[in-house]
């Protein structure tokens, strides 16, 4: 039995190594569908379904807080105590808030990202520490002891594994901290925290100007069988119920659910998920192609063997061992493409990662009747047109909306920019001059260095990944039309010469400079779209505007400038959103402060003195986020990015799949046509009439799959709307060029076999039939 098993084996393998051609097309077909599908579902089962150390991770859900609909912030302590109370979708509920401590005392001064935490927040999540114990509801008190939990990586780091670290003794911010636990490896919730101290806050003592503060992490885990759709609404309601009772802090706020995996992947807007289903389409789309594809070779070389297969059938062999035969060499033909798509996988899966989220073969014909339906060739041929056309589009649409995104206007120079963030310990910079007498002091010394054209300083760096700071603001003279509007801006606190640093456009006015003091009269330089908003036609030149806070009073301040919108807000990259500038010494805080750099060349260079600079001034004030403009600018479009390049590659992979259908389709049509061909240019046709009507056949089947093509994507492409930027879904240019590319490369596919059938030689073609 076997014998004869390897026998065909071995036969079939001599048959694949006897037309190269065919070989090589369908196992390229075959590798390019098995790699890129094994890729993209390899990047889709990494977002999307891979297990975190999270219990009940289905049932997990986080929730945004939003104002006016769209615009993301963080829960508040009002919210979390209202959806504990009231909220009976929610089996358990735990808020979080992001931290950073210095640490001292172990070497150089650090920056370590952390959390408070209420006890409840891990008990949602279903993570315990691997080494001693988690906090206790007694230690999450007022007045509770200084404990700490400690992340696995920084165990490793700072302890060297030590399993005696509990009980040990951490600087934090001035105050020493207990360690208590390890937690597991991989878990550093909230925000990549390594440090998670309690919160030790108690909701109702606290004033209410504190508890509405929109600066903490809520998740929840939901009841068994109650949908996200229906705790979405509860919360919904609660946050209605808010704005009835608050309306000074709550009006213009609703609240959105959604899935803790959508929130850790950075997907307010549910657009990964829309991307990925997209690469999804697209590598399904591919995969249909390559079937067409194989099976157009399949039934054109089945047709060549014709005779063999009759001979065989003639000397006795049986149609069950002809079918064995075949299947075998179809067999060994999906062996080696299913090889060389895992190792084109192989290479593929860590681009993605770099940018960071099939076989069907038909032989039945051959056995009943040896002639081939020329219906069926067309049919696969246009389908394969058809979808790699609808797969164009898709890419096109992508890739031009990634290109606007790409170019859109900054409002200032990335070039030459080093930034690094500071946070001063309350510890030591307690009173505001302190503060301000620091940033002096540092940028007193880095202007100064070697290669600094200039610096300065911000609360916020544009587009930044950490937490955003956000003013709501009222103009003098003028209320708000809708009461229910709450006007906001983005808040950043600056030094003289950042904004000039930053390289920023200024309209009209002058910049913040080192007049602007405390004691001095309260200014701000705007943006466009604030004034815009805030005095729409007007000249905002000398205008006030003023910060607005319950329970709070903030001076007015006068405009002293205005400037081209500067993109400061990651999560609203996709619009023009007003930005304020205000003087860091004329307003107090406890903001961090981000120092940036302009540098004459590579601002990396100046790094080493930079954080002399700093040291010199403060030896114990950790230094972190040490990056130029560029470095932070690179992750802001990292999913419109991996859309872009996927699904461009998956469209060429489609055109190029077509392409060889196509050209396999004609090739073998003109071997059919030989005879005629040869009959033709014996009765006097020219070249140019046998050029003529074998590309006539190619373009007319071309024309009708370009034609379904575009119809199926006029449908399809409107699913791609929500991951557009200033690109319709049904943008004509789009639409045209790709036809227009799509039948030229398909000309070209006809052109080869055309060439062939010009060298026939009517003699050799009549004697031959």
């Amino acid at each position: 039995m076997f014998g004869g098993f390897w026998q065909d084996v071995r036969y079939g393998a001599r048959m694949l190594l006897k037309s190269p051609s065919y070989t090589a097309i369908a196992i390229a077909a075959l590798a390019l569908s098995i790699g890129a599908n094994t890729a993209v579902f390899s990047a889709v089962n990494t977002l999307l379904f891979r297990p975190l150390p999270l219990k009940d991770l289905d049932r997990l859900v986080f929730s945004v807080a939003l104002r006016e609909g769209f615009d993301p912030f963080g829960s508040s302590l009002l919210e979390f105590e209202a959806y504990r109370q009231r909220n009976h979708s929610f089996e358990s509920i735990g808020v979080a808030m992001q931290r950073s401590f210095n640490l001292i005392g172990r070497g150089e001064p650090e920056r370590i990202r952390g959390a408070s935490i209420m006890a409840d927040y891990l008990t949602t999540l279903g993570v315990k520490p691997v080494l001693g114990r988690s906090l206790t509801v007694g230690e999450d008190q007022p007045g509770g002891p200084a404990v700490a939990l400690i992340g696995y990586g920084f165990w490793q780091k700072h302890f060297a594994g030590n399993t005696r670290v509990i009980g040990e003794k951490l600087n934090l911010e001035g105050r020493s901290y207990t360690v208590i636990g390890v937690m597991a490896p991989g878990f550093d919730l909230p925000a990549a925290a390594e440090i998670w101290v309690p919160l030790q806050t108690k909701i109702d003592s606290l004033p209410f100007t504190d508890r509405a503060i929109p600066g903490y992490e809520v998740v929840a885990k939901l009841r068994q069988g109650v949908t996200l759709k229906q705790a979405d609404a509860e919360s919904k309601s609660i946050a209605r119920q808010l704005e009835q009772e608050f309306p000074q802090v709550r009006r213009g706020w609703s609240v959105k659910l959604i899935w803790l995996r959508q929130a850790l992947l950075g997907d307010l807007a549910g657009r990964v998920n829309k991307a990925l289903l997209a690469l999804v389409g697209g590598v399904g789309f591919l995969l249909l192609i390559s079937c067409a594809n194989v099976a157009n070779l399949q039934l054109a070389r089945g047709i060549a063997r014709t005779r063999e297969l009759a001979l065989r059938r003639a000397l006795g062999a049986s149609r069950r061992r002809l079918i064995l035969q075949l299947l075998i060499e179809s067999m060994l033909l999906a062996l080696l493409g299913g090889a060389a798509g895992l190792l084109l996988a192989h290479w593929i899966v860590p681009l993605l990662a770099a940018i960071n989220p099939i076989q069907g073969i038909s032989l039945a014909g051959f056995f009943h009747n040896f002639k081939i339906d020329s219906r069926v060739l067309i049919f696969l041929i246009v389908s394969e047109i058809a979808i790699a056309m609808t797969l164009l589009v898709g890419g096109g649409l992508i890739a031009r909306s990634f290109n606007r995104l790409q170019h859109v206007e900054l409002g200032f120079r990335p070039d030459n920019l080093l930034t690094m963030k500071m946070i001063l310990p309350a510890s030591k910079y307690s009173e505001h001059r302190q503060r301000v007498a620091f940033v002096d002091q540092v940028l007193e010394r880095v202007k100064i260095l070697p290669g600094v054209l200039s610096a300065g300083t911000t609360t916020n760096i544009p587009l930044e990944r950490e937490i955003s700071y956000d003013s709501v603001f009222s103009v003098e003279g003028r209320p708000p039309i809708n009461p229910n509007d709450v006007p906001i801006t983005s808040h950043r606190l600056v030094s003289p010469d950042y904004l000039k640093t930053l390289g920023v456009t200024l309209i009209k006015g002058r910049l913040i400079d080192e007049s602007d003091r405390a004691g001095k009269s309260p200014v701000v330089v705007v943006s466009e779209e604030l004034a815009r908003q805030a005095w729409p036609g007007e000249d905002p030149l000398g205008k006030r505007i003023k910060r607005v806070r319950p329970n709070q009073d903030f001076p007015w301040m006068t405009v002293i400038g205005v400037v081209k919108n500067v993109k400061e807000d990651l999560f609203n990259y996709r619009i023009n959103r007003p930005v304020w500038y205000v003087p860091y010494a004329q307003l107090e805080n406890n903001f961090p402060v981000n120092l940036v750099v302009r540098t004459n060349s590579d601002p990396a260079s100046v790094t080493a003195a930079v954080r002399q600079a700093i040291h010199a001034v403060d030896p114990d004030q950790p230094v972190s986020n040490v990056m130029t403009m560029n470095e932070n600018l690179a992750g802001v479009l990292v999913t419109e990015r991996f859309s872009a390049i996927l699904m461009s590659a998956l469209a060429a992979s489609g055109l190029l799949l077509a392409a060889l259908g196509l050209y396999g389709v004609m090739a073998y049509s003109v071997s059919q046509r030989t005879a005629e061909i040869g009959v033709r240019v014996a009765l006097g046709a020219q070249r140019i009439h046998v050029l003529q009507l074998i590309l006539t056949q190619g373009a007319k089947l071309t024309l009708l799959g370009v034609a379904i093509g575009l119809a199926a994507a006029w449908g399809l492409t409107r699913l791609l709307a929500g991951l557009l930027f200033e690109v319709n879904a049904t943008d004509p240019a789009t639409f045209l060029s790709i036809s227009l590319l799509l039948v030229s490369i398909a000309l070209i596919a006809c052109f080869l076999p055309a060439r062939r059938a010009l060298r026939v030689d009517p003699i050799i073609a009549l004697r031959a039939e």
